[in-house]
């Protein structure tokens, strides 16, 4: 979380690879970066020069920077994408939103290993969990939430979200706690 002049606080998602769906335009860019380092080699910098600059903007592209956007000042929100330096992405207004929710999540990816690199013992696959805490703004009126932060870490995510509480002077809600406990109910009245 990084905060402008104390008006803008900026959450960044980091990298989101077009959600996994830039694998083709990744190959297209190190072709271009490939051949232009080639043409720069051979002293035909003129024809390099357009490859680079169209592999900088591919990049910029596949890497998709996506992230939040809090201003403390208009009490605004928005979700943001990142092309090269500029962000862009439309404000919408934070009073709709009445409460934060923190819950657990988690999502499965599988990676298929046909020539055993991961594993060592010959073809396979391979499943990976990624647990997360998702921080999420609550619009009662239309049963909407808008995810504000996903953070790996317990401990980070109960600070994150009692800080954004206070700052917009909003209730919030640990909703993996009050599972984790009513669970525990249930198990001692078994």
């Amino acid at each position: 979380m990084q905060e402008n002049s104390g008006k803008i606080i900026q959450i960044s998602r980091g990298p989101q690879f077009r959600n996994g769906k830039g694998a083709g335009l990744f190959v297209l860019t190190l072709f271009i970066l490939i051949t232009s380092i080639a043409l720069s080699i051979g002293n035909l910098v003129n024809y390099a020069i357009p490859g680079f600059v169209l592999a900088i903007l591919l990049l910029s592209f596949i890497i998709d920077f996506q992230g939040i956007e809090l201003d403390k000042k208009n009490n605004k929100i928005r979700n943001y994408r990142m092309f090269l330096w500029f962000r862009y992405g439309s404000w919408v207004s934070f009073d709709s939103y009445k409460s934060i929710q923190l819950e657990k999540d988690s999502y499965t990816t599988s990676i298929i290993d046909p020539f055993g690199f991961a594993t060592r013992i010959g073809p396979a696959s391979k499943t990976f969990t990624h647990r997360h805490y998702v921080i999420t703004a609550i619009n009662p009126e239309s049963n909407e939430g808008l995810v504000i932060a996903e953070i790996r870490i317990y401990e980070q995510a109960v600070s994150f979200i009692e800080k954004t509480a206070k700052e917009f002077g909003l209730p919030y809600r640990n909703v993996y706690l009050e599972k984790l406990k009513a669970a525990k109910k249930r198990n001692q009245n078994r």
